[in-house]
């Protein structure tokens, strides 16, 4: 979870997904990061994870986030 918001950070991203995999020595790759997502696969998630890594249980609006960033930014 650490790699991928450091790297989302890195980034300058509101909004990705990041698929990893993991070497033989287990070390995680990322392999694969997409900028979009349907959101139906949302709809299913019980929580989300915040980026002090605290788990947050229950539903969630992904898509009202990005509006709010985009409004934040444009103050």
């Amino acid at each position: 979870m650490q790699i991928s918001f450091d790297v989302n950070n890195k980034l300058k991203c509101q909004s990705v997904a990041y698929d990893f995999v993991f070497d033989k020595n287990n070390n995680p790759l990322i392999v694969e990061i997409s900028y979009g997502f349907a959101m139906e696969a949302y709809d299913a998630c019980p929580g989300y994870w915040d980026s002090s890594l605290q788990w947050h249980e229950g539903k969630f609006n992904p898509q009202g986030w990005m509006v709010e960033e985009v409004v934040r930014l444009k103050k």
